[in-house]
């Protein structure tokens, strides 16, 4: 059979494909979903936690900041709850919780909330403290050592 212009049209007697061929294809795409979909949302929550950690150790660094421009700062940090920073005078100078839905947290050990004071200097006064970010099975640590020096 040929169409208009001389261009020949399929072949004669095929319409489609078969209903086999149809689920064959189904099932193999449906597979290959199933093997990547955790991979995807793991890759997420680390992606989250990793944004987390940062924000976090920020607020580590504008403590220290703070520290040395009004004599003194604290970090408090609770677990299952946010951070404030503090000035020596006591006025708050930020606020953070994570805004991530499922991101925890946690002040590492049998403490449940820890204060991270920093000198004129900008250095810790024994303020080593490990700090961990957590979503699904993603993990992250912050080490602040006594001197306030943060080790991811």
């Amino acid at each position: 059979m040929r169409a208009a212009g001389g261009v020949r049209k399929g072949r004669p007697g095929v319409r489609g494909i078969t209903l086999l061929e149809l689920v064959v294809v189904l099932a193999i795409t449906g597979i290959l979903t199933g093997l990547t979909f955790p991979r995807l949302v793991g890759g997420a929550d680390r992606w989250v936690v990793r944004e987390a950690r940062e924000e976090l150790v920020g607020l580590i660094y504008q403590a220290r900041v703070e520290a040395r421009r009004h004599g003194g700062a604290t970090l408090e940090v609770e677990s299952g709850g946010g951070v404030e920073v503090r000035r020596a005078d006591g006025e708050v100078v930020r606020r953070w919780e994570p805004s991530t839905p499922g991101v925890e947290l946690e002040v590492a050990g049998s403490r449940d909330r820890v204060e991270l004071t920093f000198g004129p200097a900008g250095l810790g006064r024994v303020a080593n403290a490990t700090l961990k970010v957590r979503r699904g099975t993603a993990e992250a640590e912050v080490i602040v050592s006594s001197y306030g020096r943060v080790r991811r």
